[in-house]
Order: C-alpha cells, then sequence, then structure tokens
C-alpha cells in the first residue's frame, strides 16, 4: 500500500475506536482520580505562563519525580475546558488511546517487516496484520478500565511514548532511521514515557525481548552491546527504584491483608485470570476492583495455585521449543510477562487490577493474531478469515461499547459491578455508598428519603459479609449516620472494634477523617466523644499498620481532640505522630502548638525540622516566612497565642 493509503485507512480505523469508547465520557471520576486531580489545586492554572507550567509539572505526588508530563497533560486539560470536569478528561484520555493505537500498528507493522525478511510472515500480509493486531487490542473491552478511568493517562501516557520509542528503535534496526535522528528522538521518547510513569523502565526489558526473538538472526558484536547495556540499564533501573522505595517496600506489606509470599503466589492465579480477560471478551468478569478473588495462602491452597504455576512453566516451555519456527509465541509470551514485572511481583501493590493490561496485552494479542493466522494459512488472512475477522473485531467493538455505556452512567456502572461481583467487599460497598449518598443529599434538601439509607444498608450488609475482615463498610456507615444527625448503632462500633485488629487497609482513611470532621460540626459533639475515642483507640492498639498510615491517623485524631479543646493531649498526639513519620502539616501543628504553651525552643526545632522536609513551592516559602515571624516575637513582651480562638 502506498504512504498515503496506510494514513487514511489509519484515521478511519481511529474513528471508529474513538467511537468505541465516547459513550464512557458522561462517566463519573472515580477512586484515585479524586486526590491526582479533582482535590489536586496546582492544576487550577487560569493563564499560560511559565509559572503555570511549572506549577502543573510539580503538581503530582506519586512516582520518584511527580510524573511530570502526566500531570502537565492534566493541567492542560483543566485549562481547556475552564474546569475540573470528567467529560473534558475522559475525552483526552480517549484520543491520547487512539494516538497510542497508532502506536501499537507502527510498531507492529516493523516487528512484522523483520519477521517477514526472515521468511516467518508473508510480506503482502504484513499492512493486514498490523492493522488487526491494533484494532485487536484498542477495542479490546479490557481497555475501557484504563482509558475511562482518568488517573490512568499516567499509564497510558507511558504505555504511548514507550511504544513510539521502540517504534524507532525496531525502524533503526532495521536501517530505516538513520543514527543521527532514531538516538535522539529514542532518547526524548523514553524520557517522556519515564516522566509519565515509572513502568517506563520496563523499556529495556522490550528492546531485550525484541533483540532476543525478533532480530535473534541478525545479532552481530554490536547488538549484543546493545543487549547487554539494556539489560544494565534494567538492573540499574530496577536498584534506583528499590532505592527510592525502600521504606515503602518495608511498610507496605503492613497495609495489606496478605503477605510478600502470599502475594507472589496468588500472582500466578491473576496473571492467569488476565491472559484469560485479555482473550476471552466477557464482561461479565470484568469490574473495577476484584477483591473477590481469594488470595493464595500455599501451593494447593487454593490448588489453581499450582496449575498457574504448571501453565505458565508449560507455556515457557511450549515457546522455547518453538523458538526457531515461531519466535513470536515467546515474543508475545515474554511482552506480556515483562510488562507485569512490577505490577504483579513483590511490590506491596492491590492485588488485582485491569488497567495493569493495557501495554501487556499487546504481546498477547499480537502473538495470538500470528498463531491463529499461521495456523489457517501460513501468517496470511485468506479470504475465509476474512469473515472471521471481521466478526470477532465486530465483537470486540460491540463489548466495549456497551461497557463505555455501562461506565458512561456512575450508578449503572456499580449496579452491572455489584451484581457480577457479589463477594466483592469493595465493590458492594461502593454500591451501597453511592445510595448512602444520595440519601444524604435528600437530607440536606429537607426531603428524607428513607428508600435511599434502606438499599445503602443493604449494600453495606452484603460487604460486610462479604469480607469479614474488612472495616471499609462499617466505618463508613458510622460516619454517614454521623453525617445525617442520627444516631451510631452501638453493634457497628463494637464489630468494628472487632474488625480493626485486622491489617490496617488504606481504603479505610477516608472514612476515619469523615467521621471527624462531622464528629465536629455535630450539636451533640459532646456526646460523640466516646465513639470516636473508641474507634481511634481501636486501630492505634493494631500492630498490622505502617509507620506512615499511623502517623496520619494520629494527627486527625490529634486535630479532633485539640478542636474539642484539650491542646495537651492533641499535643502529646502530634507528637507520637512526628516521631512515627515526619508530615508537614505536623510539623507546622507543633510549631503552632508550642507557640500557645509558650515554649520557644520547641517552635524553633520544629520549624527547623520543617524547613528541612518542606518543598520549595511558594505556598510553602509563605509559610515558613509567616511561621518565623511568630516564633521569632513568641514569648516576649508577655505576647501569647491563641490559635485556637483566632480559628473560632
Amino acid at each position: 500500500m502506498r504512504f498515503y493509503q496506510i494514513w487514511l485507512a489509519l484515521l478511519i480505523v481511529s474513528f471508529i475506536v474513538f467511537l468505541a469508547f465516547v459513550p464512557g465520557i458522561t462517566g463519573a471520576f472515580i477512586f484515585d482520580d479524586f486526590n491526582s486531580i479533582v482535590l489536586n489545586e496546582q492544576l487550577r492554572v487560569d493563564q499560560l505562563s511559565l509559572d503555570g507550567l511549572q506549577q502543573w509539572l510539580m503538581a503530582g505526588d506519586p512516582g520518584i519525580l511527580g510524573r511530570p508530563v502526566s500531570m502537565l497533560s492534566f493541567g492542560l486539560n483543566y485549562y481547556l475546558a475552564g474546569d475540573v470536569d470528567p467529560k473534558a478528561f475522559k475525552l483526552g484520555n480517549i484520543l491520547v488511546h487512539v494516538v497510542t493505537f497508532i502506536g501499537v500498528f507502527g510498531l507492529s507493522r516493523s516487528l512484522l517487516l523483520v519477521l517477514a525478511v526472515r521468511g516467518l510472515v508473508k510480506h503482502e500480509k504484513v499492512f493486514s496484520l498490523a492493522i488487526i493486531i491494533a484494532l485487536m487490542w484498542a477495542l479490546n473491552p479490557l481497555q475501557v478500565s484504563s482509558v475511562l478511568y482518568v488517573v490512568q493517562r499516567m499509564a497510558m501516557l507511558a504505555a504511548l511514548f514507550s511504544l513510539y520509542a521502540l517504534w524507532v528503535y525496531v525502524e533503526w534496526r532495521r536501517s530505516v532511521l538513520s543514527a543521527w535522528l532514531a538516538v535522539p528522538l529514542f532518547l526524548l521518547l523514553s524520557a517522556l514515557a519515564f516522566l509519565s510513569k515509572e513502568n517506563a523502565i520496563l523499556l529495556a526489558g522490550f528492546i531485550l525481548l525484541i533483540e532476543s526473538w525478533i532480530f535473534s538472526k541478525e545479532n552481530g558484536p554490536v547488538y549484543r552491546q546493545i543487549v547487554f547495556s539494556a539489560a544494565l540499564v534494567s538492573f540499574i533501573a530496577l536498584l534506583c527504584y528499590l532505592h527510592f522505595y525502600a521504606a515503602w517496600f518495608s511498610s507496605g506489606y503492613l497495609q495489606r491483608d496478605f503477605s510478600q509470599y502470599e502475594r507472589l503466589l496468588t500472582q500466578l492465579r491473576v496473571l492467569t485470570h488476565y491472559l484469560q480477560w485479555i482473550i476471552i471478551p466477557d464482561i461479565s468478569q470484568y469490574g473495577f476492583f476484584h477483591d473477590d478473588i481469594l488470595k493464595s495462602t500455599a501451593w494447593l491452597r487454593p490448588q489453581t495455585t499450582l496449575l498457574s504455576a504448571v501453565f505458565w512453566s508449560v507455556l515457557l516451555i511450549v515457546a522455547g521449543i518453538f523458538r526457531a519456527k515461531k519466535p513470536w509465541l515467546a515474543f508475545g509470551v515474554g511482552w506480556f510477562l515483562m510488562g507485569h514485572v512490577l505490577e504483579s511481583s513483590f511490590i506491596p501493590l492491590e492485588m488485582v487490577f485491569e488497567h495493569r493490561n493495557y501495554l501487556p496485552s499487546f504481546g498477547v494479542i499480537f502473538c495470538l493474531v500470528l498463531l491463529v493466522s499461521s495456523s489457517l494459512g501460513q501468517s496470511s488472512v485468506s479470504a475465509i478469515q476474512k469473515p472471521l475477522v471481521v466478526i470477532w473485531l465486530v465483537v470486540l467493538a460491540a463489548a466495549t461499547l456497551m461497557r463505555s455505556s455501562e461506565w458512561g452512567n456512575y450508578h449503572l456502572q456499580l449496579l452491572a459491578a455489584s451484581e457480577r461481583h457479589p463477594n466483592s467487599a469493595r465493590t458492594q460497598w461502593e454500591m451501597g455508598r453511592w445510595y448512602l449518598t444520595e440519601y444524604q443529599k435528600s437530607v440536606i434538601l429537607n426531603r428524607r428519603e428513607p428508600a435511599f439509607y434502606e438499599k445503602g444498608l443493604e449494600y453495606a450488609e452484603y460487604a460486610m459479609a462479604a469480607d469479614p475482615r474488612s472495616s471499609l463498610a462499617l466505618i463508613g456507615l458510622v460516619a454517614t449516620r454521623c453525617e445525617t444527625g442520627e444516631s451510631i448503632d452501638e453493634r457497628w462500633v463494637v464489630s468494628l472494634e472487632e474488625r480493626l485488629v485486622y491489617p490496617y487497609r488504606v481504603e479505610n482513611h477516608q472514612g476515619f477523617k469523615t467521621l471527624v470532621d462531622c464528629a465536629l460540626q455535630r450539636t451533640d459533639a459532646k456526646a460523640l466523644e466516646p465513639i470516636v475515642g473508641r474507634i481511634f483507640n481501636a486501630v492505634f492498639s493494631n500492630p498490622k499498620i505502617s509507620d506512615y498510615l499511623l502517623a496520619e491517623l494520629k494527627y486527625v485524631y490529634a486535630e479532633y481532640v485539640y478542636a474539642r479543646g484539650d491542646i495537651n493531649k492533641a499535643y502529646t498526639l502530634f507528637e507520637q505522630s512526628l516521631a512515627l513519620y515526619p508530615l508537614e502539616s505536623t510539623y507546622t501543628r507543633l510549631v503552632v502548638h508550642s507557640l500557645e504553651l509558650g515554649n520557644k525552643d520547641k517552635a524553633e526545632l520544629y520549624l527547623a525540622g520543617y524547613k528541612l522536609i518542606v518543598s520549595d513551592s511558594a505556598e510553602s516559602k509563605k509559610q515558613i516566612e509567616l511561621l518565623s515571624e511568630y516564633v521569632a516575637i513568641c514569648c516576649d513582651k508577655g505576647i501569647n497565642f491563641d490559635f485556637k480562638k483566632s480559628e473560632k
């Protein structure tokens, strides 16, 4: 095909991909979207300027460097939309997906052309196979949870730049691009990928796979050096990653209901689930939360753990046996596993998320298309195959369209998920929380709707039954009853105390903060003090909680105690919080309370500590100046501070 014909075809199919996801733009922000986007004040820049660009680049918390490229894209999204509008942000994700689709096509075509030179693929079928691979990847309904989950633009951008970097690399290896153009372009794209999300350190691993299985017959001394360099870069990058997150790795499992050993065992089964979800587009198995997948506690508990280990071992052996005749088999399996090296290994992340397959799924689909094509017609798309291909693509598009429509209505999305995952405590609670939120709205509008409350309670009970170790639904119910000004069931408090002996989970955090905020605003705040105290004391007694999370909870409770008038107890709690983890907010609070107690030495000490950890933003500098001014005049000439009174 001629150059313009290729791009015309790409534009047409790109529009089809776009249309498949468009129904989802009417959906809501969810989960991590709130911390990274909705509540992120750093994104709110109304005029383009160098200072504004710098503010966007530094707006991120996650990752080693804060993922500045991703944050810049969110900032531009806000500026163009004029608001934090989920439609605009989801539309931005869809456009990123379309551009990534073109990258998948480009890389697939380049890889297939190398295989064609080796006689493993018919040259005249390269375009057809490449467009099929790209469409099967882009239209897979599993991608909905990446494309329409706004914060996953971080992973999407990392995948986009990684794919284009690898496309440039393969074109250079094919001698299509000269080194003077390919090298700087590759380095630029690689940097953009890494600055979008740290997963891009896997680029070196993907190069290893390409050199080992795609260019394996053409490797000379120079390219062996490339392979060695790629391996070295991967190893160094991994060491750096481990160094920066050493504390998190060591304490991360304290906030999980599983050990590192159990996670590694469970991931054998999780990877098998991922593979099934990619190959078979059964939306009844999809969902945002998958906490209904049992963890593996031993090789035979459950038995599918050992079966999964055997499956992956056999698959790798088969790929090795056919490495000469069908190198794309080893390449596809290797790509999938390489893509999961970080998020499906020893790192203390949550067990399962569909969006982790955004880039790894390319390897499975590349392998699957070539496997089917070679089996039916020596890597060709015959007349018999074409109708089957069209039908399959229509099935994928229909499933994606259906799932996108569900994601376009948050209530519908939750209803579908709760029906498909009755044993997922988090899914059931999210459904219950939606009804309870609607009940709260009705109370605020003075048209109380008990049906919403009853429905919310029903789903909350489903959540509690689904996971007897989870406190999420209980703390949510207590906080909701507090917010609506109603009495709190003593049975919930007792049950919550019983469940808080299990490993503390980070998803409980918001419930504690909501409870404190509400308890301070209630007219019967005094009566709620024992309940709030019991709940916090229960979690403080839990040995299975990370220092960081415990420090945050100590801080939250200290704020509560301070607002209730017990300054000395609050001061002690703030000191305990600081001893666990140096939070900026704790330092500032201790400076303030030291001033209130007339202790200038302590105030100076905490101010010095605050200066060591605070960021270099204009807001932080202003905070330091203000605190320094207060400390300078403290305790002289009878000057006393009462910030609590001024807050009122």
